[in-house]
């Protein structure tokens, strides 16, 4: 499994403990992995 993978699944599963409706989750799924490589310096 890849850092992204990772990161995005305890992102996306602590969102939906919190009752974040899965719209804004995938939003929020899109940005993270529209600006991962940025932000690991790739």
């Amino acid at each position: 499994m890849n850092l992204t993978v990772a990161v995005l699944g305890h992102l996306g599963a602590t969102q939906e403990e919190l009752g974040v409706s899965e719209n804004l989750i995938d939003q929020v799924a899109a940005v993270a992995e529209s600006i991962c490589d940025d932000v690991l310096n790739k």
